[in-house]
């Protein structure tokens, strides 16, 4: 069978994604047989929803369908770089339809919350199979989120985002930077419970009287304002768990202000 070998360029971002020896710019890679440069770059770890796009020896753009041929030069970028942009080219992917719409997978519950604070409308359930997420995520054009590269993988797949570490914090600072979701961003908006519209309905309403029958008198008397879930019908006021939730708002917000 015939060897191939070939030149990858990778910038910043991408270069971090290559599995080891990570952190170069540029590999050379052998394989044997007729291969894709899809099939190349995710069998090195990036999936291809991370890659924007791609040149063959400095000046021919390419898609995941191009075959290699012995002796390519590669460069690849997480989105299009604005010189090929204003030369006509577009990326290897229409952008998300916006308002931007996102999926979770099973590990990022405490992400998916994080995201409905922020008034994002992220759908996510505990019990959804790979399969079933890459559907819903084509279907619904939402942006599939995931620390799952293999997920991140599958074809239906069209906006993916590999999220980066554990931490709920950064992962959601990360997001923010890289989606561009700083102006989109409404706090209080959306239910954290199940991802419905929050609506305002003050004490005297007769919604109010419909949603608070559970509700302890002192909380009623306490609070005059309330926001109620219109899917779930759930009552919300600001109770012991709003400092925390101001605190976590604030930080994406400041840390928005400092990256300029």
């Amino acid at each position: 069978m015939r060897r191939y070998r070939v030149e990858l360029c990778f910038s910043e971002r991408l270069k971090e994604l290559v599995r080891s020896p990570a952190g170069r710019s540029t590999r050379m890679v052998d394989f044997s047989g007729r291969r894709s440069i899809k099939d190349l770059i995710e069998s090195m770890g990036i999936p291809h929803g991370e890659v924007g796009f791609m040149v063959r020896l400095e000046d021919h753009p390419i898609d995941f369908n191009y075959i290699l041929r012995d002796g390519d030069r590669i460069t690849l970028w997480e989105r299009i770089p604005k010189q090929w942009r204003e030369s006509g080219f577009s990326s290897l992917r229409p952008d998300p339809p916006r308002p931007l719409r996102f999926l979770a997978d099973v590990h990022l519950g405490t992400l998916a919350r994080r995201l409905r604070l922020l008034g994002f409308d992220t759908r996510y359930r505990n019990v959804s199979t790979d399969r079933r997420l890459a559907e819903i995520s084509q279907k619904e054009q939402r942006v599939l989120l995931s620390r799952d590269r293999g997920l991140l993988m599958r074809r239906q797949v069209s906006h993916g985002v590999l999220v980066r570490g554990t931490d709920p914090d950064a992962q959601l600072q990360g997001l923010v930077v890289r989606m561009g979701l700083a102006g989109g961003i409404r706090p209080f908006t959306r239910c954290l419970a199940c991802n419905g519209i929050l609506k305002p309905v003050s004490a005297g309403d007769k919604e109010f009287a419909r949603l608070a029958k559970e509700i302890p008198d002192d909380i009623i008397r306490l609070h005059r304002r309330f926001t109620f879930c219109s899917r779930c019908r759930r009552l919300f006021w600001p109770g012991s768990h709003y400092p925390r939730l101001i605190r976590i708002i604030n930080r994406v917000l400041e840390e928005q202000i400092k990256g300029g």
